[in-house]
């Protein structure tokens, strides 16, 4: 059995005890007269239920952190944001008690925290809910109070909390018994809420929780540590590109051709629409290359003098 059993009976023998724990039983008591049986029997019990306790505290430790190496190992190997979030998603998802878990962002014009990842038991309950951080109660369950504090935030009975109301029905037809997000949050920066979905309440205790709150921060440093490589090689295709480009402006025929040139690179690939050449004349600076944008923003190619 799972919980400990003591079997406490009038018959007595070697053979009926041996029966006994061979079958499961954590021990065995034979009645005897006088009232020193209770009090033997009260601390035969006090100690298998504090054995037992122990044993599931070794089993959760050792479960908490081979969820916590499989991660790290993730983090070394991973080399895109999608790939990241996907697998810390589907490692986690595969440790008892979670059945579901996703990794959302929050949209900055609707407060809405729309997922990006998930993995797990899921049966369309991302299509089914509205998470938000703003002050509406699509706000106040965990997923939004973790946004607004910058701390692990849980609902640990699904059934009974009342700041799990617009989710409580979806979340229990899925099973989802108490619920945990965390902030992904690096330098101030914050890239996302983890949401980690258990089939019992009360599962995410101290030890849990610290776990979490760790894990987050890993997960925050990971994609921080993604995210600048992704610019270090954004910046790196631009610069090859600009070394390409650079030479149609001097194999140009003509000043114009050059200007010309010069801003559509500013355009196409340094993102600068809104770009021109200018050639000094006199006072007077004059447009000799500008881009459409110009045109529509001012109405007109836009020409300086210095006196004006």
């Amino acid at each position: 059995p799972e919980l400990p059993f003591i079997l406490f009976t009038g018959k007595g023998s070697e053979k009926v005890a041996s029966e006994a724990i061979s079958t499961g039983a954590t021990d065995y008591l034979q009645k005897a007269s006088g009232t020193d049986q209770y009090t033997i029997l009260a601390n035969r019990i006090t100690n298998a239920v504090e054995q037992y306790r122990t044993n599931q505290s070794a089993v959760e430790l050792e479960r908490i952190h081979a969820l916590a190496s499989k991660v790290k190992q993730t983090l070394v190997r991973a080399d895109s944001r999608q790939i990241l979030e996907t697998r810390i998603c589907e490692i986690i998802t595969e440790s008892d008690p979670y059945r579901f878990a996703w990794i959302g962002e929050v949209d900055p014009e609707t407060d809405e925290i729309r997922p990006r990842s998930s993995a797990g038991t899921d049966d369309g309950y991302l299509e089914a809910v509205t998470v938000t951080a703003g002050q509406a109660s699509t706000g106040q369950g965990p997923g939004g109070r973790a946004v607004q504090q910058r701390c692990v935030a849980v609902a640990q009975n699904v059934q009974e909390d009342p700041e799990f109301d617009p989710w409580r029905e979806h979340a229990l037809e899925r099973g989802f018994q108490a619920v945990a997000a965390i902030p992904l949050e690096y330098d101030e920066t914050l890239y996302g809420v983890l949401g980690v979905y258990a089939d019992r309440p009360y599962a995410f205790d101290e030890t849990e929780t610290d776990l979490l709150a760790e894990l987050g921060d890993d997960i925050a440093h990971g994609i921080h540590s993604l995210e600048i490589q992704k610019q270090r090689r954004k910046e790196q295709q631009t610069t090859r590109e600009l070394q390409q480009q650079s030479q149609k402006i001097i194999r140009a025929n003509t000043v114009e051709d050059a200007a010309q040139t010069a801003v559509e690179i500013a355009k196409e690939t340094l993102g600068l629409p809104v770009s021109g050449v200018h050639l000094v004349t006199d006072d007077v600076l004059e447009p000799i290359a500008v881009t459409d944008e110009v045109v529509e923003h001012l109405g007109k190619e836009p020409r300086y003098d210095r006196n004006n």
